[in-house]
């Protein structure tokens, strides 16, 4: 971690609009993801609360790997 954390850019980048889109790596491989709404982030946890709270850990795995894809765009902001 050489690069000087940037307060304001991290910001300014959460204040974006959320069908902002950004280049990204994961796993070595070139990807656009988007931030999510406040509210789409409410309703997994509150999935996974309901998922973890009566035992069904197959379905709050799934719940991860649902809010993982839904912040993977096309590059012209479409959602997958």
């Amino acid at each position: 971690m050489s690069e000087k954390y940037d307060l304001k850019a991290l910001k300014a980048a959460l204040l974006k609009s959320d069908d902002h889109v950004i280049e990204t790596q994961i796993f070595g491989a070139k990807a656009f993801i988007r931030r999510l709404k406040a509210a789409e982030l409410q309703e997994n946890e509150d999935g996974m609360k309901a998922a973890i709270d009566s035992g069904d850990m197959s379905k709050a795995a799934q719940l991860n790997v649902q809010l993982l894809l839904s912040c993977l765009m096309t590059p012209d902001g479409k959602r997958i």
